[in-house]
C-alpha cells in the first residue's frame, strides 16, 4: 500500500517507529500499517495508478540522523547470567 505521510507522528506499530515517516513523503508500507497511518490522520492513500516513486520501509541506511527517530532492534535470545 502507498501512502502520502501528512504530519508528524510518534509512537511504535509493529515494530516500527512512527517517528521515522517524513511528512510530504510518500512511502510503500504494509497494508495493515498504512490503514493505521491513515486511522489516525498521519497518512493518506495513494493510489497504485500513481506514478509517484515511494520509499519502502526495507531501508538500508540508518535513518535515525535524519528524522531524530527511533531505531527498532528485534530482541535477541541471549539469556543473561545472574
Amino acid at each position: 500500500m502507498r501512502v502520502h505521510i501528512v504530519k508528524p507522528m510518534a509512537g511504535i506499530i509493529g515494530g516500527v517507529s512512527l517517528g521515522r515517516f517524513i511528512p510530504r513523503l510518500t512511502y510503500e508500507v504494509e497494508a495493515s500499517l498504512g490503514h493505521h497511518l491513515i486511522a489516525i490522520g498521519g497518512a493518506t492513500e495513494i493510489p497504485p495508478s500513481d506514478p509517484s516513486s515511494a520509499i519502502t520501509l526495507d531501508w538500508s541506511v540508518d535513518e535515525t540522523h535524519v528524522v531524530g527517530g527511533v531505531t527498532i532492534v528485534p530482541p535477541t535470545n541471549r539469556i543473561d547470567e545472574p
